[in-house]
């Protein structure tokens, strides 16, 4: 209370200097010291109505300054941890709303750098794991140890409790909440709902899928609209420019402002009428921008989320009507038959590579990904440059899993020809690397394994327990320079 009362005084002395001035030039600089204070202190009170006014929201004047991070060991499995950031408004006798995060690789602190801007702003506290990440062998003792370890320390308010998570961070976001019933909602980026049945589901959660529109998951994050569709399910849809990454943080902004809304929907939180008419106006301002420029398809997509943002929270009957009239023109059905052909070239394109991944030599398939790099690099067309990305994305997908096997069953000849590829189709992927030093640790060849060890770590590779589990002692001894 101190500091704001301080804020506003710092505010008003501020106020006062330039009033002072304006009247010095009214009044021509005559000294009328008591009729001066009588007007500064009729101005200062109409200042204090305008700024403690409820009308006034509390998300759009806050100016974002940020808490530190914090790295917490649980307490029952000191073998786990994860990273912590509170709000900065945060105190100890309020239940706040959490949002819990999965990496895919098990990057606590990469998760919340995402989704720190859009906390800070809602005043959400956000936990990520430091122990969750594809393939763990034992992902219900990591949840249960983290649930237990946070609802000992934080003042956790039940009914806006959230999970969050990229790629197969996604799939565990959306399986704790299919088997908990715990969580009210999800933000999954990069991954579907492959494990859903939306009729035969007890307890329905929100979704909110963000999808890279040059990411090889791409068509199954869009496809939770047919999914959900019709269900009753709150969910929406959104989409960036980019491949298979986290997306950037205005996204998780517009992701955390759907979860309010959504709780002012059913009243769990005070509506906040200013907060939805400025986002509502800025809703339909792009998505005016969208349909005057003829990109029917975004503005349809752009339309549509409004109408999942403030339905019955504002009139949307404007953006209602426009979205229907869309879908009758020539213009939008022009686009979806291109976006139509650009899908069927994709699966032709992925059907292809499969079939030769097992049959092609490497002189076959150095030539076609360079001929893949040179459309990259040239194609004017958006969808199609976005569907050619998608596709080498998928290539390395398939490269990841052939070599994965090959690997793991000892096939030294396949796995030698995987890689090969791999490493033309991602140069600098992590993996590859360190598929190759496991390939040199096989053959007894443990200069060369440590050599590309070091060089998966140059390019980020941190799984320094997935090393020690699966390099032979040998390797691990010249590792460590012994």
């Amino acid at each position: 209370m101190s500091e704001k009362i301080f804020n506003l005084g710092r505010k008003f002395l501020k106020l006062f200097v330039k009033i002072d001035m304006l009247y010095n030039v009214i009044m021509h600089k005559v000294k009328m010291s008591a009729l001066r204070w009588c007007f500064v202190a009729i101005i200062f009170l109409s200042y204090l109505v305008v700024s403690c006014s409820g009308n006034s929201s509390y998300y759009l004047r806050k100016q974002l300054k940020f808490s530190t991070t914090q790295h917490m060991v649980c307490t029952y499995d000191i073998s786990q941890s994860y990273q912590v950031y509170l709000p900065t408004a945060f105190v100890k006798n309020k239940k706040w709303p959490i949002v819990y995060m999965f990496d895919p690789h098990a990057n606590g602190q990469l998760a919340i750098d995402h989704a720190r801007d859009a906390a800070e702003r809602y005043n959400f506290i956000l936990i990520a794991s430091n122990n969750s990440k594809n393939n763990a062998p034992n992902i219900d003792h990591i949840i249960s140890i983290l649930f237990a370890d946070v609802a000992s320390r934080y003042p956790v308010n039940e009914k806006l409790v959230y999970a969050v998570g990229f790629s197969g961070g996604g799939r565990v976001a959306s399986s704790i909440a299919l088997s908990t019933g715990k969580i009210r909602g999800i933000i999954t980026c990069s991954a579907g709902l492959t494990d859903l049945n939306p009729v035969s589901v007890p307890h329905k959660f929100e979704v909110y899928a963000i999808a890279g529109k040059e990411d090889f998951n791409y068509e199954e994050g869009m496809s939770i609209s047919t999914q959900l569709s019709g269900t009753g399910w709150l969910y929406t849809i959104d989409t960036f420019d980019g491949g298979h990454n986290w997306p950037a943080n205005k996204y998780f902004d517009d992701a955390f402002l759907w979860f309010n809304l959504n709780a002012m929907r059913d009243k769990t939180i005070a509506p906040d009428s200013k907060l939805i008419d400025v986002k509502y106006n800025n809703c339909l301002s792009k998505f005016k921008h969208l349909l005057n420029d003829k990109k029917y398809i975004q503005a349809e997509a752009e339309g549509r989320k409004g109408l999942a943002f403030f339905d019955q929270l504002h009139n949307v009957r404007r953006i209602d009507k426009e979205v229907q009239n869309i879908e009758s023109l020539d213009g939008y059905h022009v686009e979806k038959q291109r976006e139509s052909e650009i899908k069927n070239i994709e699966q032709q394109l992925r059907d292809g590579y499969l079939q030769r991944f097992g049959s092609g030599d490497l002189n076959w398939w150095h030539h076609e990904i360079e001929t893949l790099n040179n459309k990259l690099k040239t194609e004017q067309e958006d969808m199609m440059r976005q569907m050619y990305c998608r596709v080498k994305g998928f290539l390395g997908i398939v490269c990841y899993s052939y070599t994965s096997k090959a690997i793991a069953s000892k096939d030294l000849n396949l796995a030698t020809k995987c890689i090969n590829i791999y490493g033309m189709v991602e140069p600098e992927n992590t993996d590859c690397y360190f598929f190759k030093a496991l390939l040199y640790d096989f053959k007894n060849q443990s200069d060369s394994a440590v050599l590309m060890i070091n060089r998966a770590k140059e390019f980020g590779f941190t799984d320094t327990l997935k090393i020690r589990e699966q390099f032979s002692k040998k390797t691990l001894l010249l590792l460590k320079g012994k």
